[in-house]
């Protein structure tokens, strides 16, 4: 039991790099990163929104590995995202990664908080896919990629 589950996530991170490779050649050819982000981003929302609503272990086991599958084809479309916005590099990501902490740490604090309250982690995982849902819209409107952005290939 215990080879059969380290091959599935052995399967699912071989997959996974091979995924985020294709999709990170992909949008750096065509400059089209909300192509790929907008529908990722719908995904990545509705599992995390799924995982609040989870009632057992078994389907909490299904979605999960769904959830991180994801995740790591919007890791590097958020760091380009990122990248294509920032002037400085170097100062950027310092910056960047100093967000994220803050944001990582604001939302242990949000689980803990809900937590607390309503015995529950559903409440933070539905902010979090809602969260999810908004961000491309953030990015469509701070215009980093103009008018084309949402063109097809």
């Amino acid at each position: 039991e215990e080879l059969a589950y380290g091959a599935f996530f052995s399967y699912l991170m071989i997959f996974g790099f091979l995924g985020t490779y294709i999709v990170s050649h992909l949008s750096d050819k065509y400059k089209k990163r909300t192509i790929f982000m907008y529908p990722l981003s719908l995904c990545l929302a509705i599992t995390t929104i799924a995982l609040g609503f989870s009632r057992s272990l078994v389907t909490w086991a299904v979605i999960t590995p769904i959830f991180w599958f994801l995740l790591r084809f919007m890791y590097p479309l958020t760091t380009t995202v990122y990248l294509d916005a920032t002037k400085n590099v170097k100062e950027g990501m310092v910056a960047r990664e100093f967000i994220l902490s803050l944001g990582r740490s604001f939302a242990l604090v949000l689980v803990i908080v809900a937590y607390v309250f309503t015995g529950s982690i559903k409440l933070p995982l539905v902010i979090t896919g809602i969260a999810q849902l908004v961000y491309p819209w953030f990015i469509r409107r701070s215009k980093i990629y103009g008018k084309d952005a949402t063109k097809t290939i």
